[in-house]
């Protein structure tokens, strides 16, 4: 019989000592596990000679007890629920062939899977009851993740002792849904022991247990979402980054309210939308791990590539997949990474479901890794008396309007570029949780309001009035040398901002004027020179772009979808084409107001259109 228990902490000091290449979120997980151990005043000593051994060196009981944490850690609870897990068959692949004696394969669990199961089963309240309200785990594909939750669901169902148990396999539509659930439900049935054991069954959309009255059943937005009143013991939701909004995850969090110790598991890959659910759920563990928030009945695991992580170095990939070399297969990664090789176009696709990397759209600009390379602690207010640039998109009604501000700073003979932007939306679609005209609104946008990264105008309208005042405010304090536009929505606000002696450059929305400028930030990025403050709408804008090389090489931003606005992004790039024609050092000898080059810089656009 394993040593469950055991086999946690020998995954725990493998990912301290390095004999697991973790990442650092991974490594937090551990972290946290190790110290609530010595929080809770766990007894070393109740434990056999190996397993104190390993505790010790983990430095568990090295502080005092902390009496203000409220759980302890039972070992027998985690113990069976890792043994009911491990009397459950493979369903899928080789394994779940029939052995030659007729029996089949069952589960085994690797050590990151007897991690996550013996923390969401063995830490207890002082009422007996489980911590773990919460689950997110985060992991590459061909894992081995939705077998194991299958099993996960199948004992919380009928074993877990819970009368009227209702798990649900939940998603957005009954197909997704269904892969979950159908593994339960043939875990089931290639399980007589079980069936006769516990008294479970099943049919074609349920698995039950009569004694109980517990049900596994598939749970799906398209089928079920419109209605109230789940009573939710464990909601398994598996690849939450498909679900397009939170109403699912709102349905299962919202039933399982009545219940004394519920589960919400939630599984998946990195996704390409970092304001839905997912990504939403993701940063709260991150802050949970990080120490920048508390939250003790939230569990969070992460396996992905640090930031800064060369992602074509094979050394690195095991961090995304903890079952490398065991369902992973180290040939299959680089197979599909040659490929990349080959074709570019399958880079974003290997760094999303293999490596776990939220690199935005599948034919996305600039991956979510690119990205976040460039942030900086920097503010605007280190740039006064500065020149810079700046490029306006503007939109009246659902789509953002933004303005982006590009100043220069001399680092180490190099003229770098830090980009600020200003963005806008008004009330009416902030306060619409409906969808208006078929589009509906982020979840963020009311967070990002409230944060001040998206500047909310009254109305049905966003304010123009407020957006010109905001400019011009600006740059009395940061004067502009160039404002570009986008001359569309902005025939009135451009003149009036020409009133005010901003020199405004109409920058048409089109390929040769808008391909040299997104080169050109391709290029700042790859040599480390431009860089921009962390802001949430822009990095949304900017992962929301896509591009389709035409058979010159030239690429224009395009929207993933109506939804996915790009408009800061548009307005960076508008920006940029202004700014690059001014990429030396004697950017900082311009004075504002004068227009001396402006002139020079359209022939030149011109010649280098006619060349084309």
């Amino acid at each position: 019989m394993r040593d469950y228990f055991k086999i946690a902490l020998q995954y725990c000091d493998d990912v301290r000592s390095g004999v697991r290449t973790a990442g650092k979120l991974e490594k937090l997980a551990v972290k946290r596990f190790v110290n609530d151990l010595s929080r809770s005043g766990f007894d070393v000593e109740s434990t056999g000679p190996e397993t104190q051994k390993l505790l010790k060196k983990l430095k568990v009981g090295s502080i005092s007890p902390d009496i203000n944490f409220e759980f302890s850690f039972d070992l027998e609870r985690a113990h069976h629920a890792c043994f009911f897990i491990e009397t459950c068959p493979h369903v899928e692949g080789e394994l779940a062939r029939l052995k030659p004696d007729g029996t089949r394969n069952l589960l085994a669990m690797s050590p990151w899977q007897v991690f996550v199961t013996v923390n969401i089963y063995g830490w207890i309240d002082y009422a007996k009851a489980r911590r773990f309200t919460y689950v997110y785990l985060e992991v590459a594909k061909k894992n081995g993740k939705t077998t194991w939750l299958a099993a996960v669901g199948l004992y919380m169902g009928f074993i877990d002792g819970e009368p009227g148990s209702n798990v649900y396999a939940a998603a957005t539509t009954r197909d997704q849904a269904n892969i979950l659930f159908g593994s339960a439900k043939t875990m089931v049935q290639y399980s007589p022991k079980m069936r006769e054991k516990f008294g479970i069954d099943f049919q074609e959309r349920s698995v039950f247990q009569r004694s109980t009255n517990s049900t596994f059943q598939a749970l799906s937005q398209d089928r079920d979402g419109s209605k109230d009143g789940f009573n939710v013991h464990c909601g398994l939701i598996d690849e939450l980054h498909a679900h397009k909004d939170s109403g699912m995850y709102d349905i299962v969090a919202n039933g399982i309210a009545s219940r004394s110790q519920p589960l919400l598991f939630a599984i998946t890959t990195a996704g390409k939308d970092t304001t839905g659910i997912c990504y939403r759920e993701r940063k709260i563990v991150v802050a949970i791990l990080q120490g920048k928030g508390t939250h003790e009945r939230y569990f969070g695991i992460i396996f992905c590539l640090d930031k800064g992580d060369d992602w074509q170095d094979p050394k690195n990939w095991e961090k995304a997949n903890p079952n490398y070399g065991i369902s992973v297969k180290p040939e299959y990664l680089q197979g599909i990474f040659d490929k990349c090789k080959i074709s570019p176009s399958n880079e974003a696709i290997f760094r999303q479901k293999h490596l776990d990397e939220w690199v935005g759209a599948v034919d996305g600009w600039l991956s979510e890794s690119t990205w976040a390379k460039a942030e900086a602690e920097v503010s605007q207010e280190e740039f006064k008396a500065v020149p810079g640039f700046a490029g306006y998109d503007l939109a009246s009604r659902l789509d953002l309007a933004s303005w982006v501000d590009w100043r220069p700073r001399l680092e180490s003979g190099q003229v770098h570029w830090y980009v600020f932007a200003k963005n806008y939306i008004n009330e009416h679609v902030i306060e619409s949780k409906e969808a208006i005209n078929g589009e509906t609104r982020p979840d963020e946008y009311p967070v990002w309001r409230d944060q001040g990264f998206l500047i909310e105008t009254p109305g049905k309208s966003t304010d123009f009035n407020r957006i010109e005042e905001d400019i011009e405010a600006h740059h009395l304090e940061y004067p502009f040398y160039e404002c570009g536009h986008d001359p569309y929505h902005a025939s009135q606000l451009t003149a009036n901002l020409l009133e005010q002696d901003i020199n405004v450059i109409e920058v048409p929305q089109r390929v040769e004027h808008l391909s040299p400028a997104m080169r050109w930030i391709e290029q700042l990025l790859v040599e480390g020179r431009l860089h921009h403050n962390g802001d949430p709408v822009l990095k949304w804008c900017v992962l929301n772009v896509v591009v389709k090389e035409d058979a010159k090489e030239n690429i224009f931003p395009r929207k993933i979808s109506r939804s996915k606005k790009i408009d800061a992004a548009v307005g960076m790039i508008i920006g940029a084409s202004r700014a690059q024609y001014y990429d030396n050092e004697s950017v900082f000898d311009l004075v504002p107001g004068e227009d001396a080059g402006n002139i020079d810089d359209w022939l030149n656009d011109m010649i280098k259109v006619a060349k084309r």
